[in-house]
């Protein structure tokens, strides 16, 4: 698969064609919003890294925060490209691109080392391939990772919660 390139800032480019807006939006706010929504979800995590609210809407199991302000949705909603300046985002997506670890391929998606969904630590995210990210499925409820994957799952991190 071929490598994207990402703009490092701001992030308002147009997205690869065939890639879901869903899967990276968060590259499309800019460095100041980037950090303002980050800040947001950290507040909403507890001294684990586990977010502590409800988790609702149509992303399953996986924390997300919904947000009606930023300036690409407004733009979009103008030149009728959207209905409704609120966006979706994915508060793991948005925590690892925030440090700094944008996704470095199309197709990728951010994979949870220690197999909480609710965790939001970075050090816990690594973007992969969907197939890798299922293969870790093998190490959930396990004292070891067995799964063969790098870098290694961390399936007892949170064993307590």
């Amino acid at each position: 698969m071929e490598s994207v390139s990402f703009p490092v800032q701001p992030a308002l480019l147009p997205l690869p064609e065939g890639v879901l807006e869903h899967e990276y939006i968060a590259l499309r706010l800019t460095k100041s919003e980037l950090g303002a929504l980050d800040k947001d979800i950290a507040g909403d995590m507890d001294k684990d890294g586990l977010w502590t609210k409800p988790i609702s809407g149509d992303r399953g199991a996986y924390p997300n925060v919904l947000r009606r302000t930023y300036q690409h949705a407004k733009r979009e909603v103008l030149a009728k490209e959207r209905k409704s300046a609120a966006v979706m985002y994915t508060c793991s997506h948005v925590r690892m691109i925030a440090a700094g670890n944008k996704p470095p391929l199309v197709g990728v998606q951010a994979s949870h080392l220690c197999h909480n969904t609710k965790c939001l630590k970075v050090s816990h995210l690594v973007w992969e391939y969907r197939y890798q990210n299922l293969k870790r499925n093998r190490c959930i409820n396990l004292q070891a990772c067995t799964c063969g994957q790098v870098p290694a799952c961390m399936p007892t991190v949170h064993a307590s919660k």
